[in-house]
């Protein structure tokens, strides 16, 4: 069985210079990740995955890449990369924010404003071709989600946050570092 806290314990010890210290935010700490869920709330909706679903998670999302303390806990590329990770490559996925925009963005551009509900709908029906894209994509959505139904009135943004940080000129390790 995997063991996040173990791997990210084992990830730590491998990046560790000579001194003991791990580059900043270059472990992923799955302890500190928030998911965000944006759930259709309107009568007889049955999709947020609608060009007006995807304008709206646009929103949240720059307004989150914008903000000055995501910059301070995102997890970044690597040490030499240290910008918040933006690879969505399922072979191995590197995104400090998983969320469904990410194969949207890829297959149409970042104009959010010009995407249809055919090309979208056209989009998961490709994804659903490849089971390894399918299953990278498939925890970020409602139950009634699956490879023949392509609807969820339900998807969740996930920001993965990494370790360790620094804050206003403190390190921290680990999340509960300074009240140990």
């Amino acid at each position: 069985m995997f063991d996040a806290r173990e791997a990210a314990q084992g990830e730590v010890q491998a990046n560790q210079d000579a001194t003991g210290m791990v580059p900043l935010q270059t472990v992923l700490n799955p302890n500190w990740n928030l998911v965000i869920a944006v759930e259709c709330v309107e009568e007889d909706c049955d999709n947020v995955l609608t060009p007006r679903g995807m304008l709206i998670l646009d929103r949240i999302d720059k307004a989150i890449a914008a903000d000055p303390l995501w910059q301070k806990l995102c997890l970044f590329h690597s040490d030499t990369n240290q910008t918040c990770a933006m690879d969505p490559n399922p072979a191995r996925p590197l995104v400090s924010i998983a969320h469904p925009l990410l194969l949207f963005r890829l297959a149409f551009g970042d104009d959010v404003a010009s995407y249809t509900q055919f090309g979208m709908d056209f989009a998961l029906f490709g994804v659903a071709q490849r089971l390894d894209y399918f299953n990278f994509l498939l925890p970020l959505f409602s139950r009634e989600f699956n490879i023949t139904n392509r609807k969820a009135k339900m998807y969740r943004m996930v920001l993965q946050c990494a370790g360790p940080i620094a804050v206003d000129g403190i390190r921290y390790q680990t999340m509960r570092d300074r009240s140990e």
